[in-house]
């Protein structure tokens, strides 16, 4: 397999693999100093990594950035390119609204540091991609018109507040303005045009993006666009029922500088989310509605300001990923919901003829979680791809069960449809299934993948005494804690692939649901057979 194959460029933090919009939240001016000792030799470790010297990580933020680098965003994005073909990485980092009341309310300007030779200057002013009054989430650097030069895909997440879904948004309003994403051409000086309206016209996206995916789906040497919508946070329930969404699009590039949307001639429409309730019956909306007359787990009588319903009836996709997952020399769809399932859409393209087809259920990984981000890196040395799956990790089990319907993972994981713990997917190969065709065989591992814990802070559910006894005592990687963004990486420099995700959003006991999950993020060697040792806090990365 080559892993090039798998998209041009993610967001928010690695230049090839992974796509996840909580992933920004990485400080990405962090300096390791482990690939050499102090004499210029190479670093070597033990396979014990506990007692091996462990070159930590250094925040080099203060050093590198000016004052007023400061980044005012929930859900902000990241791109790391080299946006003037300099020979060194930039990087773009989104802002949002500044939180004033709503009359008053105008965003905060993007930046986009420049690396002068190992310090960074913010030019987004100058080279036009500031978008102040753009109320920025996800941004993905890709090469739309293959000139060479990586463009700017910037997402919008709405106006938080106004009680407005994306349905209310009049063409030509300040509500649109400030909502819709926006699409950036590289001019190849250093400078950006805001080509949206020429690129898009009437079918821009104005709902509210999570993330974002480029990749040539149909192989005529076009970067093709896939963005992932959340929801309006005006209108978010996880502790109800009802559990709108907003509906994804899928782009082709026609090469002749527009996109056309496909999302419904390529079979991407989401489907309907899994809401049970307690005797696994759906639960339908608007109530006493027959089943195949309403809808599962959305309510269409919940209503915005101006009357319109709040929300689609789809999954909150948090994270996107092309990937060549059967390796049959086309790029597969991988989606990642918040309190829906796991989504994963064969590419059965033929030329032009752009289809996706969703084999979720016949590989058996279609539970119902709050799936934040993915990471592929080949764990074992077998020459494939496997996959990391973050989601809310040990914490509902050290309470009892959540028997209130919604799209909690704590309430999901009752069922057999739905599950809290974080997905280790091994890659192997695909297989035939009459009526369906190949589908790619990736066994969940994470129950079975040691990890040996960190003596400073192991999770609480390695103690049974802590796990309720309702639930199963979680065992191997699937004892962790919360995950946003994730991504493999060599850390130590001996060739194989080490895991680290970032926690939770929220500082424990500084809101509910970082008081509910709350967790720093973790840092795992692979020990070079597929087995880890815990190593946040020998490699300084608690995110405090």
């Amino acid at each position: 397999m080559n892993p090039a194959r798998t998209l041009e460029i993610g967001i928010p933090a690695s230049k090839w693999l992974f796509l996840s919009a909580a992933l920004a939240a990485i400080s990405v001016l962090v300096a390791c100093e482990n690939a050499d000792s102090e004499d210029g030799s190479e670093q070597s470790f033990a396979s014990d990594t506990k007692s091996a010297e462990l070159r930590p990580f250094t925040n080099v933020a203060p050093d590198l950035l000016d004052e007023g680098s400061e980044i005012k965003n929930r859900y902000p994005g990241v791109a790391i390119f080299d946006f003037d073909r300099d020979g060194d990485l930039d990087f773009y980092v989104t802002s949002a609204e500044s939180g004033a009341p709503i009359e008053e309310a105008r965003g905060e300007a993007n930046k986009l540091f420049r690396n002068d030779d190992g310090s960074y200057v913010d030019v987004a002013d100058q080279a036009g991609v500031a978008a102040a009054a753009h109320n920025s989430s996800a941004v993905a650097a890709c090469d739309f018109n293959n000139d060479g030069y990586q463009d700017l895909y910037i997402g919008a997440m709405g106006r938080v507040g106004d009680e407005l879904d994306y349905i209310s948004t009049e063409a030509g309003s300040e509500l649109e303005f400030i909502s819709a994403d926006r699409l950036y051409i590289n001019n190849q000086d250093g400078t950006f045009t805001n080509a949206t309206e020429s690129w898009f016209g009437d079918q821009l996206n104005v709902r509210s993006a999570g993330s974002i995916a480029c990749g040539d789906v149909d192989n005529d040497g076009w970067l093709d666009l896939y963005v992932g919508n959340r929801s309006d946070v005006d209108f978010t329930s996880f502790n109800h029922a009802s559990h709108p969404g907003h509906y994804n699009v899928m782009y082709r590039n026609n090469g002749d500088s527009t996109f056309t949307d496909i999302t419904e001639s390529a079979r991407l429409v989401a489907p309907q989310i899994v809401m049970r309730d307690s005797f696994g019956e759906p639960i339908i909306f608007p109530e006493g509605a027959a089943e195949g007359e309403g809808f599962e787990g959305f309510d269409p009588d919940h209503l915005d300001d101006k009357g319109n319903r709040g929300g689609d009836p789809a999954g909150e996709t948090w994270a996107t990923l092309f990937f060549d997952h059967d390796d049959d020399g086309d790029i597969d769809l991988w989606l990642a919901d918040d309190g829906d399932r796991l989504k994963v859409y064969r590419n059965d393209s033929s030329g032009s003829n752009i289809r996706f087809t969703d084999i979720t259920a016949p590989m058996g990984i279609d539970q119902s979680g709050a799936w934040m981000g993915f990471a592929l890196g080949d764990i074992d040395g077998d020459a494939d791809l496997d996959m990391f799956i973050t989601n809310i990790g040990f914490h509902p089990v050290t309470r009892g069960p959540n028997n209130t319907p919604g799209g909690a993972c704590s309430y999901a994981a009752n069922f057999q449809w739905g599950t809290c713990y974080h997905y280790l997917l091994r890659n192997d190969g695909t297989a035939r299934v009459p009526s369906v065709g190949t589908i790619g065989v990736f066994p969940d591992i994470a129950w079975s993948t040691k990890v040996e814990p960190s003596a400073g802070s192991p999770p609480e559910s390695l103690d049974p005494d802590k796990v309720h006894p309702f639930w199963r005592t979680p065992t191997g990687l699937a004892a962790y804690d919360f995950g946003f963004g994730t991504a493999f990486f060599d850390y130590e420099n001996d060739g194989d692939q080490d895991l680290y995700w970032l926690g939770a959003i929220i500082s424990p006991g500084e809101g509910p649901r970082g008081f509910l999950f709350p967790g720093y993020g973790r840092m795992l060697l692979n020990a070079g057979d597929a087995t880890f040792s815990d190593v946040t806090v020998e490699s300084h990365l608690i995110d405090s």
